[in-house]
């Protein structure tokens, strides 16, 4: 008695789980496409794919984040050691740049002011 209610149970669980769409396989859902049970089964194992992509894709994307995010924890206190020394700066490099960020302005002060060479096609 208990054991064919063991089988009875087993037999339930797998009519439960069993889909009717995977008595087919993939190579004969394939050749025959055109048929709604065969395209339902390659929907079915393309949309598992896509999935186990997803997943895998996002597991990596998460763990580099945490990475990058635990290596930038741990580099707060690499500046601080006594070791370190800022940057000198050179005098002349930092006097050409500002030089250069002057001349852009003018050059944007004298374009700005000037009249369009081209008239509106607009008027």
């Amino acid at each position: 008695m208990v054991i064919e209610r063991t089988f009875e149970f087993l037999y339930d669980i797998s009519a439960f789980i069993m889909n009717i769409h995977d008595n087919f396989s993939a190579a004969l859902a394939y050749q025959s496409r055109e048929e709604p049970e065969h395209l339902y089964v390659l929907a079915g194992k393309y949309w598992r794919i896509m999935l186990i992509i997803e997943i895998v894709l996002f597991c990596i994307a998460a763990a580099v984040g945490a990475y990058l995010l635990v290596m930038t924890f741990f580099s707060f206190g690499a500046a601080k050691t006594p070791d370190a020394h800022p940057k000198s700066l050179n005098k002349a490099l930092l006097s050409k740049t500002v030089q250069g960020f002057e001349a852009r302005a003018d050059l944007f002060q004298e374009l700005r002011s000037g009249a369009a060479s081209a008239p509106d096609p607009s008027r």
